[in-house]
């Protein structure tokens, strides 16, 4: 396993060789999750920012997908495969990697998702830098699709979310006051409970961009372990965010999937860091490898 690290942008980990052209990429968009990671950033930002906003970084921020990369990265039924891991080390709380940057605020609202940027990121030189940033992460993980996808390969878009949908109206300056409102213990129990695992891979027109068979096989592996797995029900794939343009630039390749967070950690603790559980872990990756060798098989 070789992994190169670009400082402040990601992390490209490389395992196995490719058999007869076999190629998985998996890219975690928000794969900055331990709180150094929202120092390193915050602390080279000039502008002045909510207190306290730790606390959205930990709950926003894709907690357990980078362990949950590498454990299917390291299963057996993946052998004779080169995968290829990109984990962005860029904290969405300051810019989104999963994010078009030129959206307008009514195509955020349409695809359901949070803009590149927060309200609360107003000072010229830190969207100078946050952009910047951005922008090299989309070169890195562009040439990284090109590799795989491009020489017939598959890539798996792999996040995870928070255990309950929070009706979070607006991300600015009144950002905390918001989450611990919602999270109050009286109020969070009433929001919606989220998919235990959900494929996105519908645009908002019902046009399906992944092979139908390759997803029948990753859902029958993650059903067997005893998981739920949804069909889109969370959000469609939309113009305003990185993951359908991949899909749409290598239509049948790729798959973006969200996991509860909840599943994967030790603890489910929103506004801290938490700890992946391996125990937790094991189950689901094996059957995301052994449906993701399935899938190789088909290309």
């Amino acid at each position: 396993m070789k992994t190169q690290l670009i400082p402040g942008v990601c992390e490209i980990t490389q395992c196995g060789l490719p058999r007869a052209g076999k190629r998985l990429l998996i890219e975690i968009p928000h794969g900055a999750t331990e709180r150094s990671h929202f120092d390193a950033l915050a602390s080279r930002l000039s502008g002045v920012y909510p207190a306290g906003l730790e606390k959205f970084f930990h709950v926003n921020t894709d907690v357990a997908a980078p362990e949950l990369a590498s454990a299917i990265a390291s299963s057996p039924a993946l052998e004779g495969v080169q995968v290829t891991i990109v984990r962005s080390l860029i904290p969405r709380t300051f810019i989104d990697c999963n994010r078009v940057t030129n959206a307008s605020p009514e195509l955020y609202r349409q695809g359901k998702v949070t803009p590149a940027t927060a309200d609360y990121v107003q000072h010229p030189s830190d969207i100078e830098l946050v952009h910047g940033l951005l922008q090299q992460y989309e070169k890195l993980t562009n040439e990284a699709y090109h590799a795989t996808c491009g020489e017939g390969g598959v890539a798996l878009m792999l996040h995870t979310y928070a255990p309950r949908t929070v009706p979070i109206q607006s991300v600015g300056n009144d950002i905390i006051d918001q989450l611990e409102f919602h999270y109050a213990p009286e109020r969070i129990e009433a929001c919606d409970l989220r998919p235990e695992v959900d494929f996105i891979h519908k645009t908002q027109d019902g046009i399906e961009l992944v092979n139908p068979v390759a997803m029948k096989s990753l859902s029958t592996e993650i059903e067997s372990q005893g998981y739920s797995v949804s069909d889109g029900v969370s959000y469609p794939l939309h113009p305003s965010t990185a993951a359908y343009h991949h899909a749409l630039r290598y239509k049948g390749q790729t798959l973006c999937v969200e996991v509860r967070r909840d599943l994967l950690v030790h603890e489910w603790r929103p506004f801290e860091q938490m700890e992946p559980s391996p125990e937790r872990l094991a189950p689901l990756a094996g059957a995301f490898a052994r449906g993701l060798a399935q899938w190789l098989e088909l290309n």
